[in-house]
């Protein structure tokens, strides 16, 4: 008789900052792509209720890791940090009080049956009332969201550590869109108008609030 699968334990982050991310196609990077990607920037204050939880699971790991007289006597073995630090652009600085979380869902499976790399689904997308939101809609990083995933213990002959698995994304706060050097800009009176040309779009409507989440 096949053993059955354990069900899936679900975390659900807190609400945060989005940052670079591949939400509805894979990382397109030759070298390190073919993920969905999530980038979540958390201060310290918001970190607080989930850093215990993944902590306990970064405690199973290092217990497998001393549990192997071959891992845990290698002086270079690797123990990974789940988590970030956040870089100021600018400056090339590490900004204090901030912690970056980064999840991932594979972008392809093989098939048991045939044996056939095929695409994997992207993470499901929800609103702060739990609708759908459609591919068609961008969501830009500093827009407000909630990650659902899985942290999963693993240990290799060179590292050990816990990857966090995204399930489904909840957008909080839709961040507005356009570039931020095109909102900057007044209209100029009786200047250049390109032919036939359509005003640029720099607003997004917001896709719900912190009020609504309620998973």
């Amino acid at each position: 008789m096949a053993e059955k699968r354990k069900p899936k334990q679900f975390i659900v982050s807190p609400v945060g900052r989005l940052g670079y991310s591949h939400i509805f196609k894979p990382d397109p990077h030759p070298e390190f792509g073919g993920d969905y990607k999530v980038k979540l920037i958390l201060t310290d204050d918001e970190f607080a209720p989930l850093r215990a939880r993944l902590d306990a699971k970064m405690d199973e790991v290092r217990a497998l890791v001393a549990a192997d007289p071959k891992l845990s006597k290698n002086k270079k073995y690797e123990i990974n940090d789940y988590t970030h630090p956040v870089i100021d652009r600018d400056t090339d600085e590490e900004i204090p009080g901030q912690v970056e979380l980064r999840f991932k869902r594979k972008g392809t499976y093989k098939d048991k049956k045939t044996g056939e790399i095929k695409p994997m689904s992207p993470p499901k997308v929800v609103d702060g009332l739990k609708n759908a939101i459609p591919k068609t809609v961008p969501i830009y990083g500093g827009s407000r969201v909630r990650v659902v995933f899985e942290a999963v213990p693993y240990v290799t002959p060179k590292s050990a550590g816990i990857a966090l698995y995204m399930d489904t994304i909840q957008v909080a706060e839709l961040a507005a869109g356009g570039s931020a050097g095109l909102a900057a800009l007044d209209e100029i009176e009786d200047g250049f108008i390109v032919s036939g040309g359509a005003q640029a779009d720099t607003d997004v409507d917001e896709a719900g609030d912190d009020d609504n989440v309620d998973f």
